[in-house]
């Protein structure tokens, strides 16, 4: 609804559920970097409206930590304990 008004904001995520953010109509607007190559994304990646870093699941609070993926906000998902 509001894409208009933001350029090139980075949405990096590990499961992608759907591809809102990487119709080509928003590609001005919205760029996925993804850390899992779901199948929600593979094809996004293949037009190039959306890329992929290999990464072990492991390791992804080593690149928050030592800002190798620096990031402005996060949203993180939880299961209840």
């Amino acid at each position: 609804q509001r894409a208009n008004e933001l350029r090139r904001v980075e949405i990096m995520g590990v499961l992608a559920l759907d591809n809102t953010f990487t119709d080509p109509k928003l590609k001005d607007s919205f760029f996925v970097n993804s850390l899992f190559a779901s199948g929600f994304v593979r094809p996004s990646i293949a037009k190039g409206t959306a890329s992929y870093i290999p990464a072990l699941l492991s390791e992804m609070p080593r690149f928050f930590d030592e800002n190798i993926l620096p990031l402005d906000a996060a949203f993180i998902q939880v299961s209840p304990p």
